[in-house]
């Protein structure tokens, strides 16, 4: 029996959607990442999931700064379709769309993954301090909109900016990886790490999925992308177990209910045996 990766002991499972596209390559490096997560020796091991891998939803950082259009409808298209195909929990592994999944969750009535909160359970794993320099790379609609330095406020960090500057980088090195121009996008990320980090920097969070793809090995470097596969693949595993111990629980209810049946009734045979012994006699 192999109850670790969220199948329960009568052979269902939960199902894990991957609401992607957003963009493909970062789909696909998410997807490698929640294999490798995955404590598995053979493929019936791993998580069942479902991916919806359509890029052509709208801009999400345009839609936030006001400049282009809302990719919720396409969002929650992608969402409802996901639960439909038996999908009982979701990830986005898109930052900025976060910006929407709440109503998403309230709409849809799925629950999702949060990537920040992933990222929160990294830092704190890697042994964060309150006082420590947290930099988050990150596309402006995500600045923008905020969840980031609302989430990390929360559990007590301080989130900084890039500057200007660098942010102008960060925007090029997404749209190198998004052309698929990978060098030139490494050797941008590559100079921006290295100055965050004689800068102060301690923790330097890779908060667009396109970053990772790109990432020099630098310590500090915390992969929003890692470390919600590795959370899903947590979640998972958590829903997994209350379904088999609801299962264990139906069936030991079910078991007890026959038991008694069937002792009521052997009682119900005994009276009625003495009934006609009486009678005969």
């Amino acid at each position: 029996m192999h109850e670790h990766n969220g199948r329960n002991e009568n052979g269902g499972a939960f199902m894990l959607g991957i609401l992607g596209g957003m963009g493909p390559l970062a789909t696909v490096d998410f997807m490698r990442k929640l294999t490798l997560a995955t404590r598995a020796e053979r493929d019936q091991d791993h998580l069942p999931v479902i991916v919806w891998n359509v890029p052509q939803i709208p801009d999400r950082t345009a839609a936030i700064m006001g400049t282009g259009p809302s990719p919720y409808p396409g969002l929650a298209q992608a969402a409802r379709c996901l639960k439909e195909l038996g999908a009982q929990r979701c990830v986005m592994p898109c930052n900025t769309a976060h910006h929407w999944v709440e109503e998403l969750e309230r709409e849809v009535r799925l629950p999702f993954v949060h990537i920040a909160d992933a990222v929160i359970a990294r830092l704190r794993a890697n042994g964060i301090k309150p006082a420590d320099r947290v930099v988050v790379l990150s596309t402006r609609g995500t600045i923008q909109s905020g969840f980031y330095r609302t989430r990390l406020s929360a559990a007590g960090f301080m989130q900084h900016q890039p500057t200007d500057a660098q942010g102008c980088l960060i925007d090029a090195v997404i749209g190198y990886v998004k052309a698929g121009r990978l060098g030139q996008a490494t050797d941008v990320l590559r100079d921006v790490v290295e100055t965050l980090i004689a800068d102060g920097a301690q923790w330097i969070v890779l908060a667009c999925t396109e970053l990772p793809l790109v990432a020099p090995k630098s310590k500090g470097l915390v992969d929003a992308t890692q470390a919600l596969a590795e959370e899903a693949v947590l979640r998972m595993i958590a829903d997994g177990e209350r379904l088999a111990s609801a299962n264990s629980l139906a069936t030991n209810k079910k078991e007890n209910r026959r038991e008694a049946q069937g002792a009521m009734g052997a009682s119900v045979a005994r009276r009625r045996g003495h009934d006609v012994a009486r009678e005969d006699a």
